[in-house]
């Protein structure tokens, strides 16, 4: 797999994400950021690059990390999910 050809796509794909009014968040499959819009990082009083790489538990209420744990795995066996709301 051509590394450079992978993240010449996925920055081209990125700034997309900042066009979406709402909070919109990319997990690797670990749960740890990948990529987050502005909105998203505002909420959090953060800029986007400053979420990367951190764990998504960190920025959601402790009661939704079970459901979002759940269709995280769902979504790695290849599952199709509805699409949800997280606080």
């Amino acid at each position: 797999m051509n590394k450079n050809k992978d993240n010449q796509s996925s920055n081209r794909s990125l700034p997309l994400i900042d066009l979406i009014p709402d909070s919109v968040v990319l997990l690797d499959i670990s749960g740890k950021v990948v990529a987050a819009n502005m909105t998203c990082a505002k909420s959090q009083g953060l800029e986007p690059k400053d979420l990367v790489g951190k764990d998504f538990r960190n920025f959601v209420e402790e009661k939704e990390v079970p459901r979002l744990q759940s269709n995280l795995r769902s979504r790695i066996k290849g599952k199709d999910i509805s699409l949800y709301e997280l606080r």
